[in-house]
């Protein structure tokens, strides 16, 4: 029941729950991340990935659209996950604050 909620409450309530010692697993810390972005799927379930070394990341929130138009290209970005992988086909959820650069 915990992971939808995590979908559903905005990130400055998830950090505030995460400090508190719930919902632990949904939020994170603000971290960067660096990888390509690739834009996979088509409307209504286009997705807009991040690929790291680490792995592949969903990019959510109001960045979104602006990370699309980088498709292709390298990007660094300070973001929080907000939802946690669910398995294949279902990467971790990123919520990005700012792009710090993009090559």
């Amino acid at each position: 029941m915990l992971k939808p909620l995590c979908a559903l409450l905005p990130r400055v309530a998830l950090v505030a729950l995460a400090a508190l010692g719930g919902l632990a697993t949904c939020a994170t810390a603000t971290a960067t991340y660096t990888g390509k972005i690739v834009v996979a799927g088509s409307e209504p379930r286009l997705q807009v990935v991040l690929v790291t070394e680490s792995g592949r990341f969903e990019i959510v929130g109001e960045l979104r659209d602006e990370l699309i138009a980088r498709q292709g290209g390298s990007v660094s970005v300070r973001a929080i996950v907000v939802q946690p992988e669910r398995g294949p086909g279902f990467p971790a959820q990123l919520e990005v604050e700012r792009i710090i650069s993009h090559h």
